[in-house]
């Protein structure tokens, strides 16, 4: 890599890979070996990490550098809680020029229903943060109409929970608050208080489920 970028050439794929790792791992470090070793500049790894394309639902692409970051974490770093909660919006709609796209329409995903012509009132959100670190991270987000049916959500935080093991984190907690889509989720996952585990691929995960205001626990992250 040293001798191939004396001159200007782009780099390779496992070039960035490489250089985006050594930089989650550490930007301070990152930028003191740039005095001595021929690596991506700093505009090029601000223009890596900000050229994907946030979209609601799992973002592959997203997924794919949240691995990179996780490889330079510890086991102990790893363990995690996800948290989510629905939140009100302001109605409207506004265009995309980056993504040519007319956004404030009801947009669950191709996983999880598709786009329709309802206007957004509302959004779930999902975020990871350190059991033990601190840390936090948005997960994922869907735009909706309103409130998620709890059938419908049971099945998003089932498919949410396989995307973060997936991904590198541990989590051993959940956490939302009492509402009622909430509750029927949470008890369609099998969720109780002699029991609080859930089943993912037959993996038994100690999910314990917390209902507490999740305005507080966002708190704790803040």
């Amino acid at each position: 890599m040293q001798l191939n970028h004396i001159g200007k050439r782009k780099c390779e794929e496992d070039e960035k890979q490489f250089a985006l790792g050594l930089y989650y791992k550490s930007p301070k470090a990152y930028k003191f070996l740039l005095n001595y070793f021929n690596l991506p500049c700093l505009t090029n790894i601000y223009k890596w990490v900000n050229s994907i394309n946030l979209r609601p639902g799992v973002n592959v692409d997203f997924l794919e550098q949240l691995k990179i970051k996780l490889k330079s974490k510890n086991n102990y770093e790893k363990l995690s809680v996800l948290m989510w909660d629905e939140m009100s919006i302001k109605k409207g709609l506004s265009y995309n020029t980056k993504l040519d796209l007319l956004e404030g329409f009801q947009d669950m995903s191709d996983e999880f229903g598709g786009r329709n012509s309802e206007i957004v009132s509302s959004v779930l959100v999902f975020m990871i943060g350190g059991l033990m670190g601190d840390w936090k991270q948005p997960f994922m987000y869907l735009p909706t109409a309103g409130s998620v049916p709890g059938s419908e959500l049971s099945k998003i935080i089932k498919r949410v929970v396989e995307r973060a093991l997936d991904v590198g984190f541990d989590i051993r907690h959940m956490v939302c608050d009492q509402l009622t889509s909430n509750r029927k989720a949470v008890g369609e996952l099998g969720v109780t208080l002699e029991n609080p585990f859930i089943y993912v691929d037959k993996k038994k995960l100690p999910s314990a489920m917390m209902f507490l205001t999740l305005s507080n626990v966002f708190g704790m992250f803040c």
